[in-house]
């Protein structure tokens, strides 16, 4: 008994006399998610913010359309069809066929669907806007595209689902015409709420509007940016 006190004595001391460590210092790396704007094509620039890849396009400059293109990817049709810019639209059905509005050189591609949350991202030679499915109109519109939700409406923010946070993109209107087509990056996820934000505060949209998100999310900017997706994808926005 009197050598097991002497031992556990023994010990203390010895714990007492430690010259306490000082825990190792962490090393964070953040991504790179701050740019400034770079040309991409005549009207068309390019930068990341807030971990979120963005491309603006002066529609007096730079072409826009909208395809429908199953089992393509972003990168092979910009490859393929010389476009600069290729991003996800539509949602899309069980056998990957186009959900919703699709304008194609100024041909209906795809009918509207019926959905009272979703809208219609329109182009046409004066502007572009986003506008509430049942309220929408083909006549002069050279492309368009259908999603949703909408994120910012007439400069406010709209009220929508939370949602978990995953890969998104997505259409920003500004109050000078331009047009600002986003993706998120690998290092960043947004729930519906964050892109909110981010459409209203950061990107200063006039109205804003996502695409279909998840695997779907793809961007394909010439020269600048590369963000995979599912091959299944059928409806895409373009420009060069």
């Amino acid at each position: 008994m009197k050598r097991a006190t002497l031992l556990f004595l023994t010990l203390l001391a010895a714990c007492a006399d430690e010259t306490p460590r000082q825990p190792a210092a962490r090393t964070e790396t953040k991504p790179p998610c701050t740019s400034e704007w770079t040309r991409v094509g005549a009207g068309i620039d390019y930068r990341m913010l807030r971990c979120l890849h963005l491309v603006r396009i002066d529609p007096r400059l730079a072409h826009l359309d909208a395809l429908v293109r199953p089992g393509q990817t972003a990168q092979r049709i910009a490859e393929n069809e010389g476009y600069s810019v290729v991003l996800n639209a539509n949602f899309f059905d069980d056998h990957f066929r186009p959900l919703g509005v699709v304008v194609t050189n100024g041909a209906l591609a795809n009918p509207p669907h019926p959905v009272s949350w979703q809208s219609v991202f329109s182009v046409t030679a004066e502007r572009a806007s986003i506008t509430p499915v049942d309220s929408w109109k083909p006549e002069h519109v050279i492309a368009a595209a259908q999603a949703g939700p909408r994120l910012v409406v007439d400069g406010k923010r709209n009220d929508v689902l939370r949602a978990r946070p995953d890969r998104r993109s997505g259409v920003c209107l500004s109050a000078d015409g331009t047009i600002v087509l986003f993706a998120t990056s690998d290092e960043a996820q947004y729930d519906v709420h964050e892109m909110v934000a981010i459409a209203a505060d950061d990107l200063r949209c006039r109205d804003a509007m996502l695409f279909d998100g998840g695997p779907s999310t793809q961007l394909f900017v010439r020269g600048s940016a590369n963000v995979p997706g599912d091959k299944n994808v059928p409806a895409f926005v373009v420009a060069r």
